[in-house]
């Protein structure tokens, strides 16, 4: 660790609180980044240190660490794509995006309070990268660790300034970055091909486009049926 470096203690709740070698952490600020990071008051001294942290429910981590000076911390993060997947329904429940990252996904973690009840009009999986010293990612207010190159998030819009995603440093968070690139939408046969082998008998909502089921067929077969046969009736 560097002598200025930022710590930080992830709560879903919010609340959080640190101690290095006994002294209290002060928070950042109030946002709800800031209120997840904490600094030392002044420049940490070489050698060994612990770092207590509280949160959520109170619960207790102890960790134990190095300091050692070192050249200022420099790192950048991008996204490199974007791909929005409908929601639909497999014979086991709601589907998640074939790239999906279910190890990643565990370990994602809301900077805020979060809703699992709410259900956006889609999913977007957001790819993204870094370089320099990166020690984690922050992607529409979730915090990832670095090994996690890709994240899934409830979205209503594919529109891509909406997507954006900041590198976290040792020594804090680099400004964030929108995406510039295209939006890939998906259908929900081209995203879950499998539920259309025995035909098109998906249940799909949001931005993809559900193919015609039978039923829709032979009914807008029947209209055009009578229609015809008004207009025969008519003409004698």
């Amino acid at each position: 660790m560097p002598p200025d470096a930022v710590f930080w203690v992830v709560s879903p709740s919010g609340r959080a609180r640190a101690w290095i070698d006994g002294v209290p952490l002060s928070p950042r600020g109030t946002s709800g980044i800031e209120s997840h990071q904490f600094v030392y008051p002044t420049a940490l001294a070489e050698g060994e240190h612990e770092l207590v942290a509280r949160a959520g429910n109170d619960s207790r981590r102890a960790v134990t660490f190095q300091v050692a000076a070192r050249a200022p911390s420099t790192g950048s993060a991008s996204i490199d794509a974007v791909d929005i997947y409908p929601l639909a329904r497999g014979p086991e429940g709601w589907l998640r995006p074939p790239a999906a990252d279910s190890e990643c996904a565990q370990l994602s973690a809301p900077l805020g309070d979060s809703c699992n009840d709410i259900i956006g009009g889609g999913y977007a999986l957001i790819e993204y990268s870094g370089e320099g010293d990166v020690v984690a990612y922050l992607v529409e207010g979730r915090i990832l660790p670095a090994q996690c190159t890709t994240v899934v998030v409830d979205t209503w819009t594919a529109d891509p300034s909406a997507f954006s995603v900041a590198a976290v440093l040792p020594t804090g968070v680099t400004e964030a970055r929108t995406f510039a690139g295209t939006v890939e939408v998906y259908s929900t046969e081209e995203a879950y091909p499998e539920l259309y082998a025995d035909g098109p008998s998906a249940c799909s909502l949001g931005f993809g486009q559900r193919a015609p089921s039978t039923l829709a067929s032979v009914g807008l077969a029947l209209v055009a049926w009578l229609a015809r046969g008004r207009r025969t009736r008519r003409g004698r």
